[in-house]
């Protein structure tokens, strides 16, 4: 806008008129006759600083906003505005990462209107220290965003997906789901989804299975973004978790009981999946038990 106004006033002195100056500088007629002021900067508030920072460096990954709710939950009353300008100040802004170009035709993109309509299912792999690799199985809801079954082991069979996928659904409806819930469950091409024994586990269990594009994370972007959480606020604050796939499952369970009672989510209006869930009655075919670790605060 600067150099705009410069080349609108430059063209005035050479005998233009203002209109036609603006015109040709691409800037209005206020912005020519506006006069810029100098507006003093809020001073720093010592104690505010402290408190943001402190839980910046609690939770490396999370951004101004996600700060914010966390600060809230403590008591504290501020705007994410605030929380950047100190984050910007001592320069622990968050970089987002750039997507590529989709290979496949996607999935048809809808909102689910309550819990129990749509899951997604995915793995993860990582390569421990000591050379060996861990797969983490997870399950979430795509409405709640509570990760209803996750599994980590040394495997990844079609019958680990299974076990998770049975645990999902006992754990939400008890046993098999019902006709009238109509559940359909995303996954990608992975050899353990794409399984004749994981398709015949699906009939079984009267789960609807519908598989992504290849380079389609948008189809299930509920379980990357889970997966992608986990790596940036578990595996890369605390990378001694991945010692072992004994330390590498506890940090699984650990982050998961985090994540669904503790961690507020901004598109359940900071409130946590545990709190949506029950609200939205996802267990209302089998109430949860008080002592399980999924219900764990």
């Amino acid at each position: 806008m600067s150099e705009r106004l410069t080349m609108a006033r430059s063209l005035v002195d050479s005998g233009k008129s203002r209109s036609e100056a603006c015109r040709l500088a691409g800037i209005g007629r206020s912005s020519f006759y506006r006069i810029r002021k100098e507006r003093p900067r809020r001073p720093l508030d010592p104690e505010r600083e402290r408190v943001i920072l402190w839980e910046a460096g609690r939770y490396p990954i999370f951004g101004a906003k996600k700060i914010r709710d966390m600060l809230r939950v403590d008591g504290f009353r501020i705007n994410h505005k605030s929380v950047a300008r100190y984050l910007r100040l001592h320069h622990l802004q968050c970089k987002r990462r750039s997507r590529g170009a989709a290979v496949t035709r996607r999935l048809p993109f809808t909102c689910p209107v309550r819990s129990n309509i749509r899951w997604e299912m995915d793995i993860k792999v990582e390569i421990l220290y000591d050379g060996s690799w861990a797969f983490l199985f997870a399950v979430i809801d795509a409405f709640d965003r509570e990760t209803v079954a996750w599994s980590s082991g040394d495997r990844c069979r079609a019958a680990e997906a299974i076990a998770v996928l049975e645990q999902a659904v006992i754990r939400r409806f008890g046993g098999v789901v019902p006709e009238t819930a109509a559940l359909a469950l995303r996954v990608d091409h992975g050899s353990c989804f794409i399984a004749r024994a994981f398709r015949s586990a699906c009939r079984l269990l009267n789960v609807q299975l519908e598989i992504c594009g290849v380079r389609c994370s948008n189809d299930k972007p509920y379980i990357e973004s889970l997966f992608a959480q986990f790596e940036l606020e578990k595996l890369g604050p605390e990378p001694d978790v991945l010692e072992s796939p004994e330390t590498f499952a506890t940090a699984a369970d650990e982050y998961f009981a985090f994540y669904n009672a503790v961690r507020p989510h901004g598109s359940l209006r900071r409130n946590t999946p545990r709190q949506t869930d029950l609200a939205s009655g996802a267990y209302s075919f089998n109430p949860p038990h008080p002592d399980s670790k999924h219900c764990a605060a």
